[in-house]
């Protein structure tokens, strides 16, 4: 199991299966969504979004599955 560090918290992102670059996941601990940006090593980044900044944490939790 790979894992990252959330850029907001510092907590620790679980991957359970192989991440790849442009994946997003959200944080199990600020619930920030996040994009990971390069995978050796695994890096994570703010997602960000142009047009609205205001995401609910549902919207976050469907994002993450893409």
């Amino acid at each position: 199991m790979s894992y990252a560090i959330c850029p907001a918290c510092g907590e620790d992102v679980h991957f359970k299966d192989s991440a790849q670059v442009g994946q997003n996941v959200v944080c199990p601990r600020c619930q920030e969504l996040l994009a990971v940006i390069t995978l050796d090593p695994i890096i994570l980044e703010l997602y960000k979004i142009s047009v609205n900044n205001e995401w609910t944490n549902a919207e976050k939790q469907e994002a993450a599955k893409r």
